[in-house]
């Protein structure tokens, strides 16, 4: 079996491809984060395994309440 070497850059500018910080816009601790952001994060889940899993436990644990 081959050893694979992961990189884990230690600040965001090592990082390629990536913005530059705006103060403006986000929080050094991710305290506030934009819409934008949170759009794809809800996209990435809705389309992983888990997300599948915590759609079909919702549907199956609902229950109507009228």
């Amino acid at each position: 079996m081959t050893q694979d070497q992961v990189f884990v850059p230690k600040t965001r500018s090592q990082i390629p491809n990536l913005p530059s910080f705006d103060a403006e816009k986000e929080d050094a601790l991710g305290a506030s984060i934009p819409n934008k952001i949170m759009n794809e994060l809800r996209d990435a889940l809705g389309e992983s395994p888990m997300g599948s899993m915590f759609d079909a436990a919702t549907y199956l644990v609902s229950f109507d309440l009228s």
